[in-house]
């Protein structure tokens, strides 16, 4: 568990793997597509003693041999679907990439198989580029709008450039897991704002660059 969630989790009974698997409250995140083994949930923990948060939830229980296949070709047997993931976060956070949080993971494995396994991540302040973008830049008035519409693409450029440079792949790079979301600037400073990557199961570092 993270430092700073572990007594939340623990005080709302989330302080096991079985436990983790028997929690059912919050809003269950189904779509179309999204395959039975999989879950996603969306739940808000609080306590008297702690400031209700929003976490999002992804749990996978018996992945087929197909997934499990895939994660062994990419030298990943020892971690399961979750673990990958976890994987990932420690990874771009250790690179000084923006990237949603993990608070909680855990897995089951015989071998290299998985039974199971979860993670559990902090949810991420602020909005989606694919929302964002319609919203704000369908229209553009006056050189002020032009100009912060630049230093925002200009900033976005950047932060994927670093993704690259640091020798991550993303490989679902959609505006929908890029989130623009608002940071506390300098002391006495105007707020800023920054850009922050999310579904990070999808990252990956290829081991052969041509």
């Amino acid at each position: 568990m993270a430092v700073g969630s572990e007594r939340l989790l623990s005080a709302c009974g989330l302080d096991s793997l079985d436990a983790v698997f028997r929690w059912n409250q919050g809003e269950r995140l189904d779509k179309p597509g999204l395959e039975r083994w999989r879950q996603r949930w969306r739940i808000a923990l609080g306590m008297e003693a702690f400031p209700t948060e929003v976490f999002y939830l992804k749990r996978f229980l018996n992945p087929p041999l197909a997934r499990q296949f895939g994660r062994w070709v990419h030298g990943d047997w020892r971690l399961s679907t979750a673990g990958v993931e976890w994987r990932n976060a420690r990874d771009l956070a250790a690179a000084g990439i923006p990237a949603a949080e993990v608070v909680s993971f855990g897995q089951e494995m015989v071998g290299p198989w998985e039974r199971r396994s979860f993670v559990m991540l902090r949810a991420v302040g602020g909005m989606s580029l694919e929302k964002w973008v319609p919203a704000n830049l369908s229209s553009v008035s006056g050189d002020i709008d032009r100009q912060r519409r630049r230093e925002r693409i200009d900033r976005l450029a950047r932060f994927v450039a670093a993704f690259h440079r640091a020798g991550f792949v993303h490989r679902d790079l959609y505006l929908s897991h890029v989130f623009l979301e608002p940071q506390v600037g300098k002391a006495g400073g105007p707020p800023c704002e920054g850009y922050r990557l999310i579904d990070l199961q999808r990252v990956f570092r290829p081991k052969w660059r041509l």
